[in-house]
């Protein structure tokens, strides 16, 4: 099934062609982009960037001009374990990565709970964009339809945490956002 999609031709840029990237949880290949989402420790999104499947976590981490944050901590997943990315990234632009050990690493302790509480809201995040705004569920032709698109979805979880601000609820209640 993947080598048919690989010779499909779906969008109409040249520099910015799908990949065939794996799933570790799944245990799957899936064909097309990853979504790279930053977001505030309330869970409001900060950065969006959209790579190839096949860009790992850590390297789309590489890219320190797409960052547009400096002075803060990330907290990522096990895909961010990288030491010489981590030295990098704090000697250029101050950024503090925090990840998890892998089982097999020396030095393996529990993650803290406040990093646990905020890794939390950004995994809640990450479904309220796939289960409520179907983000994975994308049809577009071009490039610019799948770039705007991902942007209205993404624009419209921020616009709802607005409303909840603005009506002093929790942030991330998407569902409930317009009800009065």
């Amino acid at each position: 099934m993947l080598e048919k999609l690989e010779h499909e031709s779906v969008l109409d840029d040249p520099d910015c062609i799908p990949a065939t990237g794996y799933h570790a949880i799944s245990k799957a290949y899936y064909y097309g982009y990853k979504m790279h989402i930053i977001t505030s420790v309330e869970g409001v999104p900060v950065t969006v960037a959209i790579t190839p499947a096949n860009i790992a976590d850590i390297d789309f981490l590489k890219f320190e001009e797409i960052l547009d944050i400096s002075d803060c901590q990330l907290l990522g997943d096990k895909g961010y374990i990288s030491e010489p990315v981590q030295l990098s990234l704090f000697e250029t632009k101050s950024i503090q990565l925090v990840t998890p050990l892998r089982a097999n690493m020396k030095g393996q302790t529990m993650w803290s709970k406040s990093a646990a509480y905020h890794r939390k809201k950004i995994e809640t995040k990450i479904s309220q964009l796939d289960d409520q705004f179907m983000v994975k569920r994308n049809y577009a032709k071009t490039s610019n339809g799948l770039i705007s698109r991902l942007a209205s979805k993404v624009a419209a979880v921020a616009a709802l945490q607005f409303l909840n601000f603005s009506k002093q609820k929790s942030l991330n209640k998407l569902k409930t956002a317009l009800a009065a």
